[in-house]
């Protein structure tokens, strides 16, 4: 029976992959190998050659082994829900938003800064939404409805 890995995802996704034997591991604890053109992953359970991944990581803040493993699901020609190449083209918001302008897509007028006291720089129209941070997962937002929250949040 071919394995389906599901990355980082919940423990019910057997029953939709009738055709398959399921098997869960965390990107954090796993170990990833490409040999003679099969895809490998090693963890806590043992070694499984891998026929199909569902990505359950979620757009987070990336394990150092996100992208490469993602590169290797590529290289492989494994099946991926969603497609490695996606994933990694979406990897984060600054490169999702360079895919979206790339493929000419409407994108609205955002500012977006690196480095400590950049912020001191802009002055957004109020009321604003800030993100803090570059992974979609909706944590570090929030909006700012007055020129008082946005000299708070600026410190």
């Amino acid at each position: 029976m071919d394995t389906l890995v599901v990355v980082n995802g919940e423990q019910c996704w057997q029953e939709h992959f009738p055709g398959y034997q399921a098997h869960y591991c965390r990107l954090q604890s796993s170990k990833w190998l490409y040999y003679e053109d099969k895809l490998w992953v090693s963890d806590q359970s043992g070694t499984k050659r891998i026929d199909g991944v569902l990505w359950r990581v979620g757009a987070i803040r990336p394990h150092p082994n996100h992208r490469a493993v993602l590169e290797l699901i590529r290289l492989a020609q494994v099946p991926c829900v969603n497609p490695a190449s996606t994933l990694l083209r979406g990897f984060d918001r600054l490169s999702m938003l360079n895919e979206m302008r790339a493929a000419g897509l409407p994108v609205i007028p955002f500012s977006a800064v690196v480095g400590e006291q950049t912020l001191d720089k802009i002055e957004p129209e109020i009321p604003s939404v800030i993100k803090i941070g570059n992974y979609h997962a909706g944590y570090g937002k929030a909006r700012i409805a007055n020129s008082e929250q946005w000299q708070d949040i600026k410190v």
